[in-house]
């Protein structure tokens, strides 16, 4: 079951919802990888899965991006088309995958949308230390102050897989994501423990500019922002 954060109402239709921030459950960001790379095709004859394969395979290995693949292509609602297959499923090295009208709804809209982010993250299998192992999903801080813990490990996975692959053809996922959820988080009605959220906000926030040294004149204006409701 899905709830929306913003209206606290069911939102039935997430039941068939793909999680692309895990493979084999565990936390991971190779879904999203293997999406980016065929939506930054500049051809419309798409991409080789072997080109993918060889783009991915610095940070990830061979058979995870090919399972990845096959996911995100026989999911109930695929996210993407081949223009050919084997025998038995088989993917074939030379053909080429394109997103499909829902893989590009998840790129364009779904992976910032805050409700998916809570649920992607909250049944996600995370090694880290700072991720509490159980949340009381209805505690407005302990669920808002978990996916702030979680866009931390995130952005450092994130951060370290962009030295293996390449900043030339990568870019870091995270900062979207991180931005995207800090707006809406900073926007929500919050009750009891908000400030403490801002405080864990401007920590994460603080993280990414002044320790990582992430560009980005929209981080620091919502870093300003933060500051500003915490001592209101």
């Amino acid at each position: 079951m899905i709830v929306s954060l913003e209206t606290n109402t069911l939102l039935s239709n997430y039941e068939e919802v793909v999680n692309l921030y895990t493979f084999n459950e565990k936390f991971s960001l190779l879904p999203i990888r293997i999406l980016h790379v065929i939506s930054n095709c500049v051809t419309n004859d798409g991409i080789r899965i072997q080109e993918i394969v060889n783009k991915l395979s610095k940070f990830y290995d061979t058979d995870s991006i090919t399972q990845s693949i096959k996911i995100l292509l026989y999911s109930r609602r695929p996210l993407l088309w081949i223009d050919h297959i084997g025998s038995d499923d088989r993917l074939e090295e030379e053909s080429s995958l394109f997103l499909s009208e829902i893989g590009h709804g998840y790129l364009n809209t779904l992976l910032d949308d805050l409700t998916y982010v809570q649920e992607c993250f909250i049944v996600a299998k995370w090694n880290s230390d700072i991720i509490p192992v159980t949340i009381d999903i209805q505690n407005e801080y302990e669920r808002l102050s978990s996916i702030i813990k979680c866009l931390r490990v995130a952005f450092d996975e994130d951060y370290t897989s962009l030295k293996n692959l390449g900043k030339e053809s990568f870019h870091l996922i995270t900062k979207r994501l991180i931005q995207k959820t800090v707006e809406t988080i900073i926007t929500l009605n919050l009750s009891a423990g908000y400030q403490q959220i801002f405080s864990d906000i401007e920590d994460l926030l603080t993280y990414l500019i002044a320790v990582k040294k992430v560009e980005s004149a929209e981080l620091e204006a919502l870093l300003y922002k933060t500051q500003a409701l915490r001592l209101a």
